[in-house]
Order: structure tokens, then sequence, then C-alpha cells
């Protein structure tokens, strides 16, 4: 009886680790962005690491990451569009590394405010 017990505990707490949202389960976050193209080619950029924000920006982050999906998004480009704006997001966890890149049009709905987040965040780059 007490083996069954301990092992409805333990099989109990996994369940309760494999519910919790992942950025409780990150230790740390790290998020490159770039913004190109338009009509004047300019770009734009950010790194950021949940290391070296706030916990609140950490959190807001780390939030904004899963709600938007972009971890199970494919990449996606409108063809034959002229004059957009291009995307590129890497997101870096303990669990791997992710990129993808979108244009204006191609950009999944529920990624809008991750992406609105990581343009307030973001400075002029060299051009290549």
């Amino acid at each position: 009886m007490k083996n069954l017990s301990l092992s409805f505990i333990l099989i109990s707490f996994i369940l309760f680790l494999t519910c919790l949202p992942s950025s409780e389960v990150y230790s740390a976050m790290k998020v490159n962005f770039s913004q190109s193209g338009g009509y004047a080619g300019l770009r734009r950029g950010c790194e950021l690491n949940t290391d070296s924000l706030t916990p609140d920006e950490a959190a807001k982050l780390q939030s904004l990451v899963e709600l938007s999906g972009i971890l199970e998004a494919q990449s996606s480009h409108a063809p034959n569009a002229r004059d957009l704006f291009n995307y590129n997001i890497t997101v870096e966890t303990s669990q791997g590394q992710r990129t993808v890149s979108f244009d204006d049009l191609s950009l999944p709905e529920n990624a809008q405010p991750l992406l609105k987040y990581l343009q307030s965040c973001a400075k002029p780059l060299p051009f290549r």
C-alpha cells in the first residue's frame, strides 16, 4: 500500500510538471529578432536574454513567445510580394533553438503581440 501511494504521488508530480506552462520549465530564453525590407530596406533588430531582463520583462517575453505559437510555426513568405517587411525570429531555450521567418502578409495573427514587443525593443542595425 505504501509503494502504491508513493507511485501515485510520483505520477501526480510528473503530470503536474507536464501541465506547467513552458515558461516555468525554461530556465532561460534568448530571442534574436531582425526586421528588414520595406520601401527603404532598413534593418532593425534586437537580442533579448531573459537572464538579463527584469523578472517581469522576462516573464512577459516568455509568455509572448508561447502565446505566439512560433515555436511550432513554419516559416512562410508571400509569393511575388514586394516592399514587405521580413522578420526573422530565433528562440533559444534549454529545449533547443528554433528559427522562423515571415513577412507582413504571412505573419501568423497570434504572433502580432510578440512582433510589436520585439519591434519596440529593436534598434537600427548596420547594413551588411
